[in-house]
């Protein structure tokens, strides 16, 4: 799991369109890997998405959970494989586009140090996000 999670703007704005049955975008099924850093929740974008072979943005699975109550916690992961060269990722995100560098991101989540991904090395990063009140 992500070391930081920044839920974004673009993600509050989703959620309140559903409430108010607003038709928002798409859902935020497609997760994409990136070497930069830095981003906040005003930021679409990773810092530096990567298109590394077998990196590169992709669907991922989403499922609902139960963290307090039954379905509350929204999760999307996915199993990297890399078959390229040597990339060291620093942050991954979700977004309701399939494209690089295109769409909205919902979830930023950054690593607490660098993780150097090889050809055949796996990363299988998750995004979780819990709907609730404090």
């Amino acid at each position: 799991m992500a070391h930081v999670l920044i839920p974004t703007n673009s993600l509050f704005a989703f959620l309140a369109k559903s409430l108010a049955d607003d038709t928002p975008t798409g859902a935020y099924k497609y997760m994409a890997l990136g070497t930069g850093t830095g981003q906040t929740a005003a930021n679409d974008t990773l810092a530096a998405e990567t298109a590394e072979t077998n990196l590169a943005r992709v669907e991922g699975t989403d499922t609902t959970l139960q963290t307090t109550v039954a379905n509350d916690t929204a999760q999307l992961t996915h199993a990297f494989t890399s078959a390229g060269n040597t990339v060291n990722i620093t942050e991954v995100g979700s977004f309701e586009n399939a494209t690089k560098d295109a769409g909205t991101m919902a979830l930023y989540g950054t690593f607490a140090t660098a993780i150097p991904i090889e050809s055949g090395d796996k990363i299988t990063p998750t995004l979780q996000c819990q709907s609730k009140l404090d």
